[in-house]
């Protein structure tokens, strides 16, 4: 099934599609990202590393949360990385940036811009497990290992030179999917969640990942994002 995470409109649509299929949903692993890539603007308005990496799974899981309640148990996995500590999200009242998040191109960096939406991940991660645990649906948050050999960094020359040179030195593609596979699937975490994972064992994330003001700020942010950007144009027809 096609799933375009630059576009609300494709999330909507798979959403509906997958659900058409009236199959159950036991495990939901987000897990796609880019990195390094030049600003740009998705067809909604955002910067594309903020809505591919957060708000395109973020819009994902809000569609397809009744299935994964009927579901139950069930289980979301969201992929994040040892990025998430190089960088905040917060304004000086405690609240999460949306200018951070989707910078205009001035003051963009895109290793920064992965890194802020790393963060994203584990806070999303924590926040959805605190709404959903008490419906059989658990989440977690993991690192699947430093710079792996794959096409995430293929939108700079510079970066893959880099992880070319790595590459013998770091995990496999198999290697690194161990810890989603764990997160998953491992029984000992059966109705287990709200927490971060690193080579298939639990460690702490970032003071500022383990903040529950900064997580239901970054949801209501997102929310509202959504809303604005499903809501017809003022005095648009709607049927």
């Amino acid at each position: 099934m096609t799933l375009d995470l630059a576009s609300l409109r494709s999330v909507r649509e798979f959403a509906e599609a997958f659900k058409a299929r009236k199959l159950p949903l036991h495990i939901l692993v987000c897990n796609a990202a880019v990195c390094t890539q030049p600003w740009s603007l998705t067809e909604d308005g955002l910067e594309s590393t903020f809505q591919i990496c957060h708000l395109g799974h973020f819009h994902l899981v809000q569609l397809l949360q009744d299935v994964l309640r009927h579901s139950a148990p069930a289980r979301v996995v969201v992929v994040s990385s040892e990025s998430h500590r190089f960088t905040d999200l917060v304004d000086t009242c405690g609240k999460v940036d949306l200018n951070l998040l989707s910078p205009p191109q001035k003051e963009y960096w895109s290793m920064l811009a992965y890194n802020r939406a790393k963060l994203c991940n584990i806070l999303f991660s924590n926040e959805l497990h605190r709404r959903m645990s008490p419906f059989g649906v658990t989440c977690n948050a993991l690192h699947p290992g430093n710079m792996m050999y794959t096409s995430i960094h293929r939108s700079w020359w510079l970066m893959t030179l880099l992880f070319t040179f790595a590459r013998p030195f770091t995990k496999s593609m198999q290697q690194g999917a161990a810890t989603t596979v764990y997160c998953a699937v491992a029984p000992e975490l059966e109705g287990i969640g709200g927490m971060y994972f690193n080579n298939c064992f639990r460690c702490l994330p970032s003071p500022q990942a383990q903040d529950t003001t900064a997580a239901l700020s970054l949801w209501e942010l997102s929310e509202r994002l959504i809303q604005e950007r499903s809501t017809p144009p003022s005095g648009a027809l709607t049927l």
